[in-house]
């Protein structure tokens, strides 16, 4: 398990894979990837928690799946309702945990890489983790191996938006992204 209780979404990911109708409409499961359904900062709230036909990280607004834990993240509700994964009261929200932690991993703990990153977030106990770097690393257009700094907005957007992909089986909302970036 990861620091913070880092999630272990992805083993949920490669799940819902083998199972696509799992958290998918059938327009959904025809179209790419690119074309599916994204959420916005300004609609996605906490009354969207009870919508089940959304993953549970974007029921959450949690995007990367990050474990529950005695952080006191902004925005975070109370109380949860999920029991194992954080909620937050907007997916802006929810990523700014995310940039938070990943910020976390490269100055504290030295995973400055995508691959140092995952291996950290999503371990092979519980995950594909070779699996998962590699879909980060493509996704997002980064080598695994590239040193990445925590001030890199660019590099750490790209990122983010790639493992919320993996976490969730389809791309988050790029505005999102950028307001939970803003928010830190």
């Amino acid at each position: 398990m990861a620091i913070a209780g880092a999630a272990v979404g992805a083993y949920f990911f490669f799940r819902r894979r083998q199972t696509p109708s799992i958290g998918a409409t059938a327009a959904e499961k025809a179209q790419p990837a690119a074309q599916q359904p994204q959420s916005s900062a300004n609609t996605q709230n906490t009354t969207d928690m009870n919508n089940n036909s959304l993953p549970r990280g974007y029921r959450n607004n949690n995007p990367l799946n990050i474990r529950i834990s005695s952080s006191a993240w902004k925005g975070k509700v109370s109380p949860n309702t999920d029991g194992a994964f954080e909620q937050f009261v907007t997916m802006a929200y929810g990523f700014r945990a995310a940039f938070v932690l990943i910020r976390t991993y490269i100055t504290k703990y030295g995973c400055d890489t995508i691959r140092k990153i995952i291996s950290r977030w999503a371990p092979s106990s519980e995950n594909n983790t070779a699996q998962y770097i590699s879909h980060v690393a493509q996704w997002s257009g980064i080598n695994a191996d590239t040193v990445i700094s925590p001030a890199d907005k660019s590099t750490l957007v790209k990122i983010v938006y790639a493992m919320a992909k993996v976490e969730n089986g389809y791309y988050p909302s790029m505005n999102d992204i950028e307001q939970g970036w803003n928010l830190i």
